[in-house]
C-alpha cells in the first residue's frame, strides 16, 4: 500500500514544483518588463539619467515654500537662536 502511494507523491509534488517555477519566471520577467518600460527614457538618451526626487530641487516646492526636512531643521534651529539671541 505504501508503495502505491509514493508514485502518486512524486508525481503530485513535482506538478507543484512546475507550477511555482512558472509562477516564479512569470513573475521576473513582468518586473523585468517593467524595470525596462521605467528606465526607457534613461536607456534611450545618450546622457539620461533620472530627474532629482529631492524636495528641495524642485522648482514647484520652492515656489511654495516647502523644503526638505534637513532645511526646514536648519531654519527653525536659526529661528530659535535668534530669539533666545535677542532674549539675553
Amino acid at each position: 500500500m505504501v508503495t502505491l502511494a509514493l508514485p502518486f507523491l512524486l508525481i503530485f509534488v513535482s506538478n507543484i514544483f512546475i507550477q511555482m517555477i512558472t509562477i516564479f519566471l512569470f513573475t521576473l520577467a513582468l518586473v523585468a518588463i517593467a524595470g525596462l518600460l521605467l528606465g526607457i527614457q534613461i536607456l534611450l538618451k545618450k546622457n539620461g539619467k533620472f530627474s532629482s526626487q529631492h524636495v528641495g530641487q524642485s522648482k514647484a516646492m520652492r515656489e511654495r515654500g516647502i523644503h526638505c526636512l534637513q532645511t526646514q531643521d536648519r531654519l527653525a534651529y536659526n529661528d530659535k537662536k535668534n530669539i533666545t539671541d535677542m532674549e539675553k
